[in-house]
């Protein structure tokens, strides 16, 4: 008969696979560092796209704000066209009636007076004949200062249409011939418009 006396001690070593420890830890340090470098970089590219996005918009409003600018500017530019255009244009009207009304002024016949009736009916002529004269002339001096007024006095195509635009008043006062002097004050009126038109459609 076998006794056993004592139990044997068994004990099982199953050891420690190191590789596979720090193939684990290796791996999830190179999962995280992927995970943080694409969180920065997405993070990065964010904010690049959003500056690239700001600045974009940034320009394109500048560039809005300025056309507009230029686009108001045009069209008070091409209004102040149009009025020194009426205005000329006015004018050269006004001293036709000017013209029209010194003519029968100065061409008025005296008639010899046989009653007092005659000496108050050349009267009421001559008086309305000169209210005439002075109210054309009136109309006419408003014109030239509009005109005066809508341009540049520093400029050597100013002072030529207002020495044009007194030539041509002087000689409808005076009963002197004025289609020539007419068309000198609206050539020179032209020459000025023309250039202005020239730097509107640069604005535009």
């Amino acid at each position: 008969m076998m006794t056993v006396h004592r139990v044997p001690k068994i004990e099982l070593d199953t050891g420690t696979d190191w590789t596979a420890v720090w193939t684990a830890v290796g791996t999830s340090l190179a999962t995280i560092a992927v995970v943080v470098i694409t969180t920065l970089y997405t993070a990065y590219s964010f904010r690049k796209t959003m500056k690239a996005q700001k600045e974009l918009a940034d320009e394109q409003e500048a560039s809005r704000i300025a056309h507009s600018k230029a686009e108001s500017v045009a069209r008070s530019r091409q209004d102040w066209i149009n009025s020194l255009r009426d205005a000329v244009a006015s004018f050269i009207s006004s001293g036709d009636d000017l013209a029209g009304a010194s003519v029968k002024l100065h061409e008025r016949k005296p008639v010899a007076p046989e009653s007092h009736q005659d000496v108050q009916r050349s009267a009421d002529l001559y008086d309305q004949l000169f209210t005439d004269v002075s109210r054309s002339l009136t109309t006419a001096k408003l014109h030239y200062s509009r005109v005066q007024l809508y341009t540049n006095p520093t400029e050597k195509e100013t002072d030529e249409l207002m020495t044009a635009m007194n030539a041509y008043i002087q000689a409808c006062m005076l009963c002197q011939p004025t289609a020539d002097l007419g068309n000198a004050v609206v050539r020179v009126a032209q020459t000025i418009i023309k250039n202005e038109w020239v730097r509107v459609k640069d604005m535009k």
